[in-house]
């Protein structure tokens, strides 16, 4: 999966892109990107942009129905860039991983 975000306008802005995960995804932070193990599997997450992003797993709820919520992590990519600007994501299934039989943790930068 490859998604492109086009951000218009003019001048130096900070942008953000955010990735909502499922409750009980692993996030393990690499250069340029992340790794991610859903029950769907496991991918590989690039980043790519006109200037350095900085990647971070942040918390945040997601509904589990009525009234009810559940911690979830967000994949969060913030960058300062003159607009107007493109920022690619990218995923990618890593073979040989499974999704309910591989690892679930979540890692945050020191």
């Amino acid at each position: 999966l490859q998604v492109e975000d086009e951000v218009t306008g003019a001048g130096r802005h900070r942008v953000a892109v955010r990735w909502d995960l499922p409750p009980g995804a692993g996030v393990r932070l690499q250069p340029g990107g992340a790794a991610v193990t859903t029950a769907a599997g496991q991918f590989a997450v690039t980043i790519a942009g006109p200037a350095p992003a900085e990647v971070a797993v942040e918390p945040a709820v997601s509904g589990a129905g009525l009234g009810a919520a559940v911690p979830a992590p967000v994949v969060t990519c913030r960058l300062e860039a003159d607009l107007p600007l493109r920022l690619t994501t990218s995923w990618h299934r890593i073979s040989g991983a499974s999704g309910p039989g591989a690892s679930q943790t979540q890692e945050r930068p020191s």
